[in-house]
């Protein structure tokens, strides 16, 4: 009986889990920001995708799109770092870019991958070794070293059979980018996010 009911506490733990809203992000809804969702209106039309139904003003010197809850709905992630020191038409390429990830394809998107992906992340986190162990917990990290090595191997595989799919998703986003603003505002974008880790040790600093 105690077995079993660690069992169910470990499958309660790494259960499947759909997204949710950001919790540590301020979440701005239409009424909160409607210039910038009319802005994010206006790219959606010229890339052909949806809108979205929440915008998150994230830390990271990065921006993303993703899917919550059970209806499947869209949220987009700007880190508002990355916002404030890009351009007028850099930041309508940066919108380009990430809503066009919403229209080609991209199978790491998709919900079934995009689950499966979090899910082994998290079950990787979980088998992780203990640093420095005592006695017992070194038991525990023999324990799990088969099925580190078989989470880690099925997410290596899987990372593997969507990486194809993935760079054509980024070259397809990058069109997008070009035909919401043009070519020179999506290379300078794709210049200052090559130097993004500068960029964060700069306005750290």
């Amino acid at each position: 009986m105690l077995l079993g009911l660690f069992l169910l506490v470990v499958a309660a733990a790494l259960r499947p889990r759909l997204p949710k809203l950001p919790e540590d992000e301020l979440v701005l809804q239409r009424a909160d920001a409607p210039k910038l969702y009319a802005l994010v209106d206006e790219v959606t039309q010229v890339v052909g995708t949806g809108g979205v139904d929440a915008i998150a003003v994230g830390k990271e010197v990065n921006a993303s799109v993703m899917s919550y809850g059970v209806r499947g709905r869209r949220l987009l992630t700007l880190g508002l770092p990355l916002w404030e020191v890009l351009t007028p038409q850099q930041r309508v390429a940066l919108l380009g870019h990430e809503l066009g990830h919403l229209g080609n394809g991209d199978t790491r998107h998709a919900a079934v991958v995009a689950m499966a992906l979090r899910s082994l992340t998290t079950w990787r986190y979980y088998f992780t070794p203990i640093q420095q162990p005592p006695p017992v917990e070194m038991v525990v990290n023999l324990a799990f070293i088969v099925p580190r090595l078989l989470v880690q191997g099925v997410l290596m595989l899987l990372d593997q059979l969507t990486m194809r799919a993935t760079q054509r998703a980024e070259y397809l986003a990058d069109r997008e980018a070009v035909r919401a603003a043009s070519t020179e505002a999506a290379v300078a974008l794709m210049d200052q996010l090559l130097i993004r880790d500068s960029l964060t040790v700069r306005l750290r600093g």
